[in-house]
């Protein structure tokens, strides 16, 4: 996966914040880190649709780092399910297995170098302003060990069928 593609799909999610992607400023296997800026009234997005250069589509499914509290019923943050509006507008007394959102969200902790930090990244002019391309800045060359993580959530995109149980589309 290239650079480009990690930028689109941030800018897709919210507002692309950095990608983390190794020293040579490429991605390591299936799966990314990106920091987006989100908007958190609403719901978390779970899966992106991809259409690539061949014609054909490709599923993101997302899964979320230090997520907080958050709405297994609306997929929004800074509530639980039990005091959800959406289930005592429905009158739901126990939403169960059957929620489009759920413990899957929350992405298993990292080990490793790349779980520990970011890189620092150059915002360059992409395809168009709206898709600007990020890559490694040329300190980072020099630089092995990139500069360390602030604190706020990060974002998982898995390629392919997703790893656990697709939630059904309400």
């Amino acid at each position: 996966m290239t650079s480009e593609v990690c930028s689109f799909i941030g800018n897709k999610l919210g507002r692309l914040k950095e990608v983390d992607l190794d020293s040579n400023g490429e991605v390591w296997g299936s799966s990314v880190r990106i920091r987006v800026a989100i908007d958190t009234s609403k719901p978390l997005k779970r899966v992106l649709k991809l259409r690539t250069v061949l014609g054909n589509e490709q599923l993101v499914t997302f899964t979320y780092e230090r997520l907080p509290n958050f709405c297994y019923l609306c997929g929004r943050l800074g509530h639980l399910s039990r005091v959800c509006d959406l289930q005592l507008q429905d009158g739901f007394s126990d939403p169960g297995q059957h929620t489009p959102f759920g413990p899957w969200f929350r992405a298993a902790p990292s080990t490793g170098f790349r779980s520990r930090h970011f890189g620092t990244f150059v915002k360059e002019q992409g395809p168009s302003p709206q898709f600007p391309i990020y890559k490694p800045a040329s300190s980072l060359q020099s630089d092995p060990i990139p500069q360390q993580c602030r604190k706020g959530a990060g974002i998982f995109g898995e390629f392919g069928s997703p790893q656990h149980p697709q939630p059904p589309i309400v």
